[in-house]
């Protein structure tokens, strides 16, 4: 047993010069715990490298857009009355969205192409939302003429966007807001209280089902007109989902949108 003063005995170390055994010997237990740590830090290191790797691979892809987790919304509001939507001037959001077909909708290239209509709404199962679309059709024309996509934006999720067009045949786009970046992006979004809640239920209408999210989150109706540059030329909200934008003036907001970039 080694004592005190750790020079029980003598030895020749593999460098050829005199020490004490137990200073060689702790010596070299110290290189082996080096080796050991070195080694399962590489270990650990090289996985983690081809991970930051990876992730660097998909940014520069651009697959960032796709999670807007670093997008401060702030507390979303705990009524329709409260919600602060963007205005004239403001710069519409490039959040996700996606179809029916749970593909994703690229706003910005949309945004490019010519005016945007952004219409949110509360979903496929308020017959508030769907007389407003279908009102709507009677500008489709005009409005293609002017070279307008149409984007009807509410929280339903692709699955029950694509359950009901059987059930209304919309000319325009109908997407996907589920996860409400979009909505809140736009500050139209608000957290649906107990109350209400239990009033929907009453009324067979689940929201959770049709969004398949558990957020309770609904927009307020609106329509925004955003022009090439995704600057927002045209902003209408209303706290009251009973009261909807008349179609003719949401097509003489684009024909002044319009009007103006040709000009």
């Amino acid at each position: 047993m080694i004592g005190p003063n750790r020079t029980l005995l003598r030895c020749v170390s593999p460098s050829g010069t005199i020490e004490s055994s137990s200073v060689w010997l702790m010596a070299e237990i110290s290189r082996v715990r080096a080796g050991v740590v070195a080694m399962n830090l590489n270990r650990l290191l090289f996985p983690l490298t081809l991970l930051m790797v990876g992730l660097a691979m998909q940014a520069c892809a651009g697959v960032h857009r796709h999670s807007p987790t670093s997008v401060d919304f702030g507390p979303v509001p705990e009524s329709a009355a409260e919600v602060k939507p963007l205005g004239v001037g403001d710069r519409a959001p490039l959040l996700p969205v996606r179809d029916g077909e749970d593909r994703e909708v690229d706003l910005g290239a949309l945004y490019r192409e010519g005016p945007v209509v952004l219409i949110f709404y509360r979903g496929g199962w308020c017959p508030y939302c769907t007389e407003h679309l279908a009102a709507m059709a009677d500008i489709d024309e005009a409005l293609e003429e002017l070279g307008v996509t149409v984007l009807a934006v509410s929280p339903d999720s692709p699955a029950t966007i694509r359950a009901g067009k059987g059930e209304h045949a919309f000319a325009y786009r109908i997407v996907s807001d589920q996860d409400m970046w979009l909505s809140q992006g736009f500050g139209v979004a608000f957290r649906v209280d107990d109350p209400t809640m239990t009033m929907l239920q009453d009324y067979g209408i689940d929201i959770q089902a049709a969004s398949e999210r558990r957020h309770r989150m609904l927009p307020v109706p609106a329509v925004y007109v955003i022009d090439r540059s995704g600057e927002v030329r045209f902003a209408h909200w209303e706290a009251d989902y009973r009261k909807r934008l008349e179609p003719n003036a949401v097509l003489e907001a684009v024909r002044i949108v319009v009007g103006s970039d040709d000009g």
